[in-house]
């Protein structure tokens, strides 16, 4: 659902990152460049736990007086209840940070749409009835590249992560007489840009025009 231009305000996308894994970090980058694109908000910027920039220097970052803040995570748990709370410094869903107000937002992947960029997905890879595997994740990292494969038994055993990167482009995969198509992760998918807006769009429509 599309949102009105907040040209004041700014967005932080929020994601884990990888000391291990460069590339985990890529698709946070492409969704911020993406909404940053359309022009909604007056900036959008990306922090990390386990990358730069962190979540403490987000502070350093911002201009922006409201700053709308989405966990780009597949669900909630320890970091989007605990660790990102903790580390912005943030009480509730609205809290007065250094002058700042910022609004926390729900994460992604317990969207409703998300069911639907699954589907989407899942049908662009194999639009014929086959085995469909999306992996739950926001990138691809080492389960998505070695776990989920030697698991599904693509693989037969695991291997630099690197090395897996082949993995999605030798689809279909002969496994116990089906063809199973084997995808990266669901949060690679550029339409999760989408579900970040309609997670700040959601979080207005709950806290801000009810009060």
């Amino acid at each position: 659902m599309p949102i009105a231009p907040k040209p004041t305000s700014a967005l932080l996308i929020v994601g884990h990152g990888s000391t291990q894994n460069p590339d985990s970090s890529t698709p946070y980058f492409e969704h911020a460049a993406e909404i940053r694109r359309r022009g909604l908000f007056g900036e959008v910027h990306c922090c990390f736990w386990k990358e730069e920039p962190s979540m403490r220097e987000a502070f350093y970052l911002l201009d922006s007086d409201e700053v709308y803040v989405v966990p780009d995570f597949i669900s909630e748990g320890y970091f989007t209840q605990e660790v990102i709370p903790r580390e912005l410094q943030l009480s509730g869903p609205t809290t007065v940070v250094r002058g700042k107000t910022f609004h926390y937002c729900l994460p992604v992947g317990v969207h409703p749409s998300m069911t639907e960029l699954i589907l989407r997905r899942a049908r662009e890879l194999a639009p014929a009835p086959n085995v469909v595997v999306v992996p739950f994740f926001i990138s691809d990292g080492r389960h998505s590249f070695q776990d989920i494969p030697v698991l599904l038994g693509i693989e037969s055993e695991l291997g630099p992560a690197a090395s897996q990167r082949e993995i999605f482009r030798h689809n279909p995969h002969s496994l116990r007489g089906k063809s199973l198509f084997y995808s990266s992760a669901i949060g690679t998918e550029p339409l999760i840009a989408d579900v970040i807006l309609d997670l700040v769009h959601d979080f207005d429509l709950l806290y801000k025009h009810s009060t």
